[in-house]
């Protein structure tokens, strides 16, 4: 039997342009030629780490940041609706009953509902000026994902599929604070029975080619990003990078 297909966009965002509402409005330009070219087929629409403002902060800039978390939960939500699928998004989260601060990605549904929200648990040297650590660790969480079921070479019936999902960010794919054994392999070890594991990163430029990755639920890759004065929406993979990750 064929498996799923899940159509995945993945937002490319250049924080670095403006403030986070211009940020935002530019992202939501990408968004609109998204829809052109995906029509409604998208099922997950992910923006990156802290994705709509700067990542390097410090505990002061970090409060600012966290008090824009309510503009861009909104923008979430709308563009959710809008694309009647998920949406994940990158933001600093404040705690109001301890004061703590999380480098944090909260999801929303096609209804613009928040069904999801995970806070970094290996931080980045960066992160550590500013933030905590996640008092949870890696988690599962359960999502009914729009996927296509196959029909014809190109596979167009909608449905809603249950996913259960291990989320991450950056850092999270390396060993704790690059001192765990390499075998430890917590973020592995968190996955096991997953069928989607999502990994947010900081901004990064791509090479990029056309791929269809092989798995129980074929994943559609999308990269939306700027592109010298223009806007762009294509297939991508993105090729390893041998920095370490954040």
């Amino acid at each position: 039997m064929a498996p799923d297909v899940l159509h995945v966009a993945v937002l490319q965002t250049d924080p670095t342009l403006g403030p986070t509402d211009i940020n935002l409005t530019r992202a939501s330009v990408l968004v609109d030629d998204l829809i052109a070219d995906a029509g409604d087929t998208l099922g997950l629409l992910i923006a990156p780490e802290i994705g709509f403002g700067r990542y390097t902060l410090d505990t002061e800039g970090a409060k600012h940041a966290a008090g824009d978390a309510p503009m861009i939960l909104a923008w979430a939500a709308a563009t959710a609706r809008k694309l009647r699928c998920h949406v994940c998004v990158g933001h600093v989260r404040l705690d109001p009953d301890t004061g703590e601060m999380f480098n944090s990605q909260t999801t929303v549904d096609g209804s613009g509902a928040v069904v999801a929200r995970y806070d970094k648990t290996h931080l980045y040297f960066m992160d550590e000026k500013w933030a905590v650590e996640s008092n949870t660790g890696f988690k599962q969480t359960q999502l009914a994902l729009k996927v296509l079921k196959p029909g014809g070479e190109t596979p167009r019936a909608i449905t809603r599929r249950h996913v259960t999902v291990t989320n991450a960010i950056c850092m999270d794919i390396n060993p704790y604070r690059f001192e765990a054994p390499w075998e430890a392999h917590e973020l592995a070890t968190a996955s096991v029975g997953s069928d989607l594991v999502r990994v947010y990163f900081i901004l990064i430029r791509l090479r990029t080619r056309a791929t269809r990755l092989t798995s129980p639920c074929h994943v559609h890759h999308r990269s939306s990003s700027p592109a010298r004065g223009r806007r762009r929406t294509r297939t991508t993979r993105s090729r390893r990078r041998r920095r370490p990750s954040t």
